[in-house]
């Protein structure tokens, strides 16, 4: 390994051209981050400079704020690109812009609005979203700009930018809807995109980016357009974009799709798609189209549900009776099956018990906690759920009894009365206490104790599933009640 151009030790010039000088001599990714810590490191404010929100406070007004600002314009005063990461910024140059943007720095904005306007697709694209990304309307004009260009690159970076300014609080009051307002034509085939198409190109990236802006400039309004005939079409580029950013959304805002979803746009779709759909299913093979061919044909079932319950009702009988169909499609068919009989949906449930466990009781609460423990399960496994939610376990072994698997609830037993020495930790704090504290020898032990019970979560998930369908009236009354306490 070579010998850094950057020494650790040495104090960082005050002049701007001996700053300049170092800055120079930074010949790799190693010593350009060396250099990035050692600024951010050098700043008493640098913490205060960089949280998120509009609020500017006086550490914005200090020497040490004006120092950093400068010190960092000209770290990036040329681009980093790593073609390892698919030329993306370097690490250390997207800290350095990450920073300049929550500082909302006035030079690094006008210097982005020049780099967003090159012909380098990549760099457009990351000049788009870090000016978006500050949320200030006085850039509204350049970012229509960006925008009436219709480079896929350009117009996905202001939509991610634009969604980031909202979720930093960084965009200024009406700042999140002119920008979704400004891409929404591209969702609804009224301008269309100039990019690489296909599942993998710029074009289908920038599309999502711009479906998901939609929703979080303003939920319900965006909600409403990726539900309606504007922009379910088969035709439509951003087809799958919509379905996508619908899919997400379905848990917490199915109330506000079913209002909004469009029967006849939606039976369209799902006609126009089925032979692609059902011939991947029947065949197990197929390309990238194929695969979503099926995932458009599903969505499309499980909205029609909603609008139309009737045919949907004619649909999922039809996958029914061919055993192929009914295996690739057993989670839409699900769905569809739920909204076409009023029952409730297990994600939504699962939610609503992880936000508020108290408003669920007994056989509820039981059965939703080992939802809880299968779905931590799936992501983290056994060993992490004992940490986050050991205080749960109880209630998910009584309730893995109550959905007709007690031989999983005796495996979770044992693997928690290794942590806890009993069924279960009384508290939170206890859990992580409890967790945190096991020696090595311990941490191996527990781990070939769950593992017996990992192999059967996927038994766990669609045991409680097809329990909820089965007992809907017990989960409508639990939460009932629930909300008659709160």
């Amino acid at each position: 390994m070579g010998r850094s151009n950057v020494r650790d030790d040495a104090t960082l010039p005050s002049s701007a051209a001996a700053f300049r000088a170092v800055v120079d001599r930074c010949r790799t990714e190693d010593e350009r981050k060396a250099l990035y810590e050692r600024v951010v490191n050098a700043c008493p404010v640098y913490r205060a400079l960089v949280k998120q929100g509009l609020a500017r406070d006086a550490a914005h007004r200090t020497p040490d704020a004006r120092r950093l600002e400068g010190r960092l314009l000209e770290f990036v005063r040329t681009q980093a690109m790593s073609r390892a990461a698919g030329r993306r910024l370097t690490l250390s140059h997207a800290g350095a812009w990450r920073d300049l943007v929550h500082m909302r720095s006035a030079a690094f904005a006008a210097r982005l609005a020049v780099w967003a306007r090159s012909a380098d697709t990549v760099l457009a694209g990351e000049a788009a979203a870090h000016l978006a990304w500050m949320g200030r309307r006085r850039d509204l004009a350049r970012l229509r700009k960006l925008v009436a260009s219709r480079r896929a690159p350009v117009v996905g970076g202001v939509a991610l930018g634009a969604g980031r300014a909202i979720a930093h609080k960084h965009a200024e009051p009406g700042f999140g809807l002119a920008i979704a307002r400004a891409v929404r034509p591209f969702l609804t085939m009224e301008k269309p995109l100039i990019g690489k198409s296909g599942p993998l190109g710029d074009m289908s990236e920038a599309l999502g980016r711009v479906a998901s802006l939609q929703v979080a400039a303003d939920v319900k309004e965006g909600l409403a357009l990726l539900a309606g005939p504007a922009v379910l079409r088969p035709a439509n580029p951003a087809l799958r974009a919509a379905l996508r950013e619908l899919e997400n959304e379905l848990p917490e805002g199915a109330s506000i799709i079913q209002r909004h979803v469009d029967a006849d746009a939606v039976w369209s779709v799902l006609d126009d798609v089925r032979p692609r759909a059902l011939r991947e299913a029947r065949t197990k093979r197929g390309d990238l189209g194929g695969v979503d061919a099926a995932f458009v044909f599903g969505m499309a079932l499980v909205l029609g549900a909603m609008a139309e319950p009737g045919r949907a009702r004619r649909e999922v009988a039809a996958l029914h009776d061919e055993p192929a169909l009914r295996a690739r499609f057993k989670h839409e068919i699900a769905a569809a099956s739920r909204w076409c009989s009023g029952a409730p949906d297990p994600q939504a449930l699962l939610r609503g018990f992880m936000k508020r466990p108290q408003r669920f009781t007994g056989v509820a609460r039981d059965v939703l906690a080992a939802y809880e423990l299968a779905e931590h399960v799936a992501c983290d496994g056994l060993a992490v759920y004992f940490h986050n939610l050991g205080h749960h376990a109880g209630w998910a072994a009584a309730g893995l009894e109550a959905v007709g698997l007690p031989r999983q609830a005796v495996l979770l037993r044992k693997a928690a009365t290794r942590v806890f020495g009993a069924e279960s930790a009384g508290t939170l704090g206890e859990a992580r206490a409890r967790a945190s504290s096991l020696t090595p020898a311990q941490d191996r032990a527990l781990e070939r104790a769950c593992d017996p019970f990992e192999r059967q979560n996927d038994d766990v998930r669609e045991a409680v599933e097809r329990y909820i369908d089965r007992h809907a009236e017990v989960f409508s009354d639990a939460a009932k009640s629930g909300r008659r306490r709160a």
